[in-house]
């Protein structure tokens, strides 16, 4: 284990074995882009590919 410390942006349930969620390293406005709504449809799979 590797004791790490992060702010928590953003919780939602995404559902098991959602390669989408993980599928991209993050960029700057990666958050305000999924806060907003503009990253993940309303089944928490990428919008734009």
């Amino acid at each position: 284990m590797v004791p790490e410390f992060a702010n928590i942006t953003y919780m939602g349930d995404a559902g098991q074995d959602n390669e989408d969620v993980i599928s991209e390293a993050p960029y700057k406005e990666m958050p305000d882009d999924i806060r907003n709504g503009k990253y993940f449809d309303e089944n928490y799979h990428r919008i734009n590919k």
